[in-house]
C-alpha cells in the first residue's frame, strides 16, 4: 500500500501527530514551570569546583555542585579515591571493571553516580 500526503486547504488545522507534539512541547503550564523550578538549582546555590583528580562521593552525587569542565557524568566512579570505591561499591575498581554493563550501571544508580 502507498501512502501519499494529502493537500490541506489554506487555513485548516494541522491535526498530524506531529503537529501535535510539537504543540505539547511549547505548551506554557504553570505546573511545568514549577516542576522545571523545583529540579533546578539556582545559579547562586551551585558551587563551581576546581578540577581534582579525585573528589569525594558526597561531591559527586550532589546536584549542587557543578563538576569542571572535561569531568565524565557517565563514568563518575573513576573519580573516587580507591579507599571510597571500595566502601562505597564493596569491591576493588579491577573487578567492577569485569562486571557486566547491566550491574556497573545498577550500581552506580543505587549510589547516585550519574
Amino acid at each position: 500500500m502507498i501512502v501519499q500526503p494529502t493537500m490541506k486547504a489554506r487555513g485548516e488545522t494541522d491535526t498530524s501527530p506531529s503537529a501535535t507534539l510539537k504543540g505539547l512541547r511549547t505548551v506554557e503550564s504553570p505546573v511545568l514551570k514549577l516542576m522545571d523550578q523545583m529540579n533546578k538549582p539556582d545559579d547562586e546555590q551551585i558551587e563551581y569546583l576546581d578540577y581534582q583528580d579525585t573528589y569525594d562521593i558526597s561531591v559527586l552525587q550532589s546536584q549542587k555542585m557543578r563538576l569542571p569542565n572535561g569531568i565524565d557524568r557517565s563514568q563518575l566512579q573513576n573519580y573516587l579515591s580507591e579507599d571510597q570505591f571500595e566502601a562505597a561499591f564493596h569491591m576493588s575498581p579491577g573487578k567492577f571493571e569485569t562486571l557486566p554493563l547491566w550491574k556497573k550501571t545498577n550500581l552506580k544508580k543505587y549510589l547516585y553516580l550519574f
